[in-house]
């Protein structure tokens, strides 16, 4: 079956967008490690203990959001050819690799 042109770029943005998205969700997660080498090495000078708790405590309430967030933004997801979530279920944090609706395969471009 031969798909559209627009069609095909209607498939390759979804695909973008998910790779977009997953950049997102995993880029904060792993931006949480050097804040906590900062907060390891603070911890460990005894002139500074508090300093340390304080930078934890705000990162922790600035940071924990943004990644629940950045989350449910990557699940949300639309699947382009049947308009339902590509993702199997919220709070996954493995890559689905085929819609849990139509069984689309992630990166294709025909219906």
């Amino acid at each position: 079956m031969a798909v559209s042109h627009s069609e095909a770029l209607h498939y390759a943005g979804s695909w973008r967008d998910l790779r977009r998205r997953e950049l997102v969700f995993y880029g904060l997660f792993l931006s949480l490690m050097p804040v906590e080498i900062v907060v390891t090495t603070l911890g460990n000078d005894p002139a500074l203990p508090h300093l340390a708790w304080v930078i934890l405590q705000t990162t922790g309430i600035l940071w924990l959001p943004a990644w629940m967030a950045a989350g449910v933004y990557k699940n949300l997801l639309k699947c382009p050819r049947c308009g339902n979530r590509y993702s199997s279920s919220v709070g996954r944090a493995v890559p689905a690799n085929k819609c849990s609706s139509c069984g689309l395969e992630r990166g294709a471009i025909s219906n």
